[in-house]
């Protein structure tokens, strides 16, 4: 089975419909890093089952879905599908007739998987099921991917026979059995389940058989209940009817006395009522006196407020005004001080700018001097730069070429030691011991050969003898099961007629049967035994001989007649067994000419009695024929003149005679069957035995050829090896001559590369040690300019720090200066805001003056009324408490009235709930 095509579209890198063709066993793909060779591999095991992301380089199974680029849109669906060849039949089964198998994978952006087997839908399980014991599979050993080799080798058993199994194709066996097991276990459990559930479910029934027989004794006992409940209702109910005129005397005695206190109830809630009134009144006139009270109390609280505030503002103003005096006279003096710091400070900033103008000069003269001592270094910077880059480079070539020199040496020596060293090989060759060998091997491989190949046509013919005794022995057997079933119905058959003959015959007593075999006549046949009838005629002769069917025929009765002392119960009839129907001949048209081997006796009875087909023509013999004679038909009706005998069995089987030709028939055939089954059988133990032996003599051959073709294996790889060998030799033998030639050429050249290499690096030195000389003169050069830098620039960072430091002491006195003066602007500007507030408190001062001395006249005015007010306030709430007095005796008096209309309301309803159980009780008890 082999990979034929691969189908991608969408699948990760393959966004376009991509077809990959595969025509023959040995198939590379090359190609750059990053154009999909590795997404070739990863496609095929996602569709033959992979469902690791990680085993395909991802984080979930749709990363596998073209996610987009910078020129492409993602897609939402990824597809591959694998062509493989099976025209050698290598999948079995249902798949064995496609020369073409296809298997196609989908999978979309939600995650779900669809698999598809030769275009009809099917599950993941389906898809790993065919490739079982192939070795095709998303982990298989067929796919060797980075490391599965070292793995293989380090391998535990256990995980080696995993590969070996799939190898040998016993894989898919081994997951049949694995399925058959779960389905087994699965179907254990299911019947565990359902026996715990029968098992509960009769525990059920059984608790809901105790229930119902539980319900059904009490429905019994409330059937009983209810009837004592309506005796008891009965008697309650004529002892409640005598009650019930008693209590309605009791009910018209307690209305009238609930009426009368009802009456004097309503006159007392009257005067309750007037009492109520006058009280609001007097609540009114003590509101409106205190509502009085309580004004004039809020007015004097406003005013006492109002002149304790106009006093504090005055005594707050009088120091604001103190405090605004005490500042102007301090910003007067700060004033005066700051003038004077100013004109200070002007005069020393008018002294440090001269100073300051001739730092800067210097300043600029050292600044000049630096950048042309700069300058001058780095022209000798560039210049030695160049000096330096080649003299590097002089010295790099010198160093290249004698690393170059060194190794044209060495190979030089390297091309001289194979040089002899191949000589050497050339002379040691055993090319003619190979070829002599290779003829040694040969002839016995082919001997090796022709004798596997007689042992393999010997087992063939064995297996295939084999082969055909097994058909024939399971034919054989098969008929032996059908002789041996066919028996053992006959046998059946036999064995229940018998037993049906022998109670027919009255075998079955126990105490006759013990006597037969006490006198030695248990063994002895029976008349029945003995009698062969003719046609259809055993009806007739039943009839006619009855008990003496079950008369055992004995040789002497005389020895016997003296032990029928011993038979205690049973009827037994015996008769001598002579037979004599060859002597006499029985009467015409009598019942003896229709049987034969009948005793003496019974041949006498039954030449008595004449035969005839009908009863007419019974009847017709009788009247034809004088003296006592008697005819007996065909299906047994028995007459005479006088009387006629007919005896109809219930069962149509239960003729003895007819039974017992019956049990002579199928013990005859019983004994057929026996022979026949006997025959078969032995004929199979034959075959079996001839099989036994040849499987023998298969094992034999198996054996000497599993050693003839180990054998043959070893000659086989030792030829394998020989010739490989040998063929080796004759490519080593040219390739050593030509690597000869190789050799001279390339040494040859090297040494001309040695020459040049010699003169290149002699010039390099001559070079470095000119350079050299000019790297002294560089280099003294270099420690004059920089001693002339470094004095220049110690000259500019002390003219630089000179001028740093007078600026510093200039823009200082001048901030100094600026500070001073925003502060003097600042200090007149309080002055001014000060003079303002001073003038502003003096005006409050004078305006607050009038104001207290009305508010403390009115105030005098208000305490005066406010002692008036109260003595009517006194009256007034005296009015109050002596209503409510009045009014709350009245409400007592209420109280004690309506507990005692209660009362004799509720005596009133006692008596008439009374009444009405009466008249209910009654009623219940005619309804039950």
């Amino acid at each position: 089975m082999r990979l034929n095509k691969i189908k991608l579209a969408g699948f990760k890198s393959f966004v376009d419909p991509t077809s990959i063709s595969f025509p023959s066993s040995l198939v590379g793909v090359v190609g750059p890093n990053g154009c999909g060779k590795s997404n070739v591999i990863d496609a095929v095991r996602w569709v033959m089952g992979e469902s690791s992301a990680t085993r395909l380089r991802g984080d979930s199974i749709t990363d596998v879905i073209f996610n987009g680029s910078s020129s492409r849109k993602p897609i939402g669906l990824a597809s591959v599908e694998l062509l493989f060849d099976n025209s050698e039949t290598t999948l079995e089964g249902q798949y064995a007739k496609y020369s073409e198998i296809s298997i196609r994978r989908e999978v979309s952006r939600d995650g779900i998987s669809n698999y598809y087997l030769n275009g009809a839908r099917c599950r993941r399980k389906d898809i790993t099921g065919v490739f079982l014991g192939t070795g095709l599979g998303p982990r298989s050993y067929s796919i060797i991917e980075q490391g599965m080799i070292s793995r293989m080798i380090e391998a535990k058993p256990e995980e080696m026979r995993v590969f070996l199994e799939e190898a040998a194709g016993i894989s898919k066996y081994k997951e049949r059995r694995k399925e058959t097991s779960n389905r087994i276990k699965r179907t254990k459990e299911n019947l565990s389940r359902l026996m715990d559930v029968l098992d509960e479910v009769e525990k059920q029934i059984k608790h809901l058989d105790r229930q119902a027989k539980t319900a059904e004794r009490y429905g019994q006992y409330k059937n009983q209940e209810r009837r004592a409940a309506a005796d008891l209702l009965a008697l309650q109910a004529k002892e409640l009817q005598d009650k019930k005129n008693l209590a309605a005397t009791d009910l018209a005695e307690k209305k009238i006395s609930l009426e009368s206190a009802i009456a004097d109830q309503r006159r007392l809630e009257a005067s309750l009522e007037n009492a109520r009134m006058g009280q609001l009144e007097k609540t009114d006139d003590f509101n409106a006196v205190q509502s009085r009270y309580y004004k004039i109390g809020s007015e004097i609280s406003r005013l006492e407020q109002s002149i304790e505030h106009a006093k504090e503002l005055f005594a707050r103003q009088q120091k604001d005004l103190e405090q605004a005096i005490h500042g102007a006279d301090e910003i007067t003096d700060h004033i005066e001080q700051d003038e004077s710091e100013i004109e200070q400070l002007e005069e020393k900033l008018c002294e440090l700018i001269p100073g300051l103008e001739q730092a800067r000069y210097r300043e600029k003269l050292s600044l000049t001097s630096l950048h042309e001592a700069e300058d001058a270094l780095s022209e000798w910077q560039k210049k030695w730069n160049h000096h330096q880059g080649k003299y590097n480079e002089t010295q790099q070539l010198k160093t290249v070429e004698m690393t170059r020199l060194e190794q044209i040496e060495s190979r030089l020596q390297v091309f001289s030691d194979r040089r002899n060293k191949i000589e050497s090989i050339k002379d040691n060759a055993n090319l003619n011991e190979i070829k002599e060998y290779h003829e040694e091997i040969s002839k016995k491989e082919l001997e090796k050969r022709q004798q596997k190949d007689v042992i393999e046509n010997q087992l063939q013919d064995i297996n295939e003898n084999i082969l055909k005794l097994r058909d024939k022995n399971q034919k054989i057997a098969t008929l032996v099961d059908e002789r041996y079933s066919t028996l053992q119905d006959s046998n059946s058959k036999l064995a229940s007629l018998d037993a049906l003959q022998k109670a027919a015959l009255g075998e079955g007593d126990k105490s006759i049967k013990s006597w037969l075999e006490f006198t030695g006549l248990s063994k002895n046949q029976k008349v029945a035994n003995k009698l062969k009838v003719k046609g259809s005629w055993d009806k007739a002769v039943e009839t006619v001989l009855g008990d003496y069917l079950q008369a055992v025929c004995v040789t002497d009765i005389n020895p016997i007649s003296l032990m029928v002392s011993k038979l205690k119960n049973g009827t037994v009839t015996l008769l001598g067994d002579q037979v004599n129907d060859k002597d006499l001949l029985p009467p015409t048209n009598s019942l003896a000419e229709k049987v034969s081997g009948a005793p003496e006796e019974i041949f006498n009875i039954l030449s008595n009695v004449l035969v005839a087909d009908t009863i007419e023509q019974a009847t017709k013999i009788i009247k034809s024929q004088k003296g006592n004679i008697s005819v007996i038909t065909i299906d047994g009706v028995w007459l005479s003149q006088n009387w006629l005998r007919v005896s109809r069995e219930k069962d149509s089987k239960a003729s003895v005679l007819a039974r017992e030709q019956q049990l002579r028939e199928l013990k005859s055939d019983t004994r057929e069957m026996q022979a026949r089954y006997s025959s078969a059988h032995k004929l199979l133990q034959n075959n079996k035995a001839q099989l036994t032996s040849l499987e023998d003599q298969r094992e034999k051959l198996q054996h000497n050829s599993t050693s003839i073709l180990n054998e043959y294996s070893e000659i086989s790889a030792d030829l394998q090896s020989v010739k490989y060998k040998l063929e080796q030799a004759v490519l080593r033998k040219s390739a050593l001559e030509e690597e000869f030639r190789d050799l001279d050429n390339e040494r040859s050249l090297a040494e001309k590369q040695l020459t040049d290499s010699q003169l290149v690096h002699n010039k390099a030195s001559d070079l470095l040690e000119q350079l050299n000389i000019e790297k002294v003169n560089f280099e003294e050069r270099y420690e004059t300019l920089l001693q002339e830098l470094k004095r220049v620039r110690e000259q500019a960072d002390e003219d630089r720090n000179n001028v740093q430091d007078i600026a510093i002491q200039f823009e200082s006195r001048k901030s100094s200066k600026q500070s001073v003066t925003s502060n003097l602007e600042r200090m007149k500007s309080q002055l001014d805001q000060l003079q303002k507030r001073k003038f502003e408190i003096q005006d409050q001062l004078n305006l607050s003056q009038s104001p207290l001395s009305c508010n403390k006249s009115d105030l005098k005015k208000l305490l005066n009324n406010r002692l008036k007010i109260e003595s009517e306030l006194a009256n007034s709430r005296k009015l109050v408490e002596e209503a409510e007095n009045k009014f709350r005796n009245l409400d007592q008096s209420r109280l004690q009235i309506d507990q005692t209309v209660e009362l004799s309301r509720s005596k009133v309803n006692e008596v008439a709930e009374a009444l009405s159980l009466e008249n209910l009780l009654p009623m219940s008890a005619k309804k039950l």
